[in-house]
C-alpha cells in the first residue's frame, strides 16, 4: 500500500479527491439547510452563504462600529432557497449566467458578492483526482542508437 501514494500524482489525486468530496457535502448539505459564516480580517469580514446548490461570498467593510463579528461566525437554518433569500432582501444579483453571477448583499451595508454553483467546484476537481489517481505514472524510454547503422555519404 505504501508503494501507492510514493509518486506525486497519487499524492495529488488524494488531495483533489478530498476537496471534492468536501465540495459535494457542501452542495448536498445547502439543499437542506442555509448555512452563512463570517470570518474577521482586519476592518472587513469575509462572508460565505451557502445555500440552494450556490456558494456566495464577499468581503464586506465596517460600515458601522461595531456591526461585524468580533470572532468567526457560523450560523445555521432550515432550507432556504435562493428566491427566499432574495424576497429576504439579503442579496441582489446583478448579473447571472449558467449560475455564475455578481450581486450585492445587504448586512448593515451592501457589499459585492460572487456567485459560485458547487457543480462548477465538485466536477473539475472529481474529474481532476480521477486523472491523477488512475492514470499510471510513465517512465521515460530512451532512445537506443544503432551503432550498427550505416555511415551517411557511403
Amino acid at each position: 500500500m505504501r508503494e501507492f501514494f510514493r509518486a506525486w500524482r497519487r499524492k495529488a489525486g488524494v488531495v483533489t479527491l478530498v476537496l471534492a468530496l468536501v465540495s459535494i457535502a457542501g452542495w448536498v448539505r445547502s439543499s437542506c439547510f442555509e448555512d452563512v459564516a463570517a470570518i474577521p480580517i482586519g476592518g472587513s469580514a469575509l462572508t460565505c452563504v451557502s445555500l440552494d446548490g450556490l456558494f456566495v461570498c464577499g468581503i464586506a467593510t465596517d460600515a458601522t462600529p461595531g456591526s461585524l463579528p468580533p470572532f468567526p461566525m457560523w450560523k445555521s437554518r432550515p432550507y432556504c432557497n435562493l428566491a427566499q433569500f432574495i424576497a429576504r432582501g439579503s442579496l441582489h444579483i446583478d448579473r447571472q449566467i449558467n449560475g455564475f453571477g455578481v450581486g450585492e448583499m445587504y448586512s448593515n451595508s451592501p457589499f459585492k458578492v460572487w456567485i459560485i454553483p458547487y457543480w462548477s467546484i465538485a466536477v473539475p476537481l472529481t474529474v481532476a483526482s480521477t486523472l491523477l489517481l488512475l492514470t499510471g505514472s510513465r517512465k521515460s524510454v530512451a532512445m537506443k542508437t544503432d551503432e550498427t547503422s550505416p555511415a551517411m555519404g557511403s
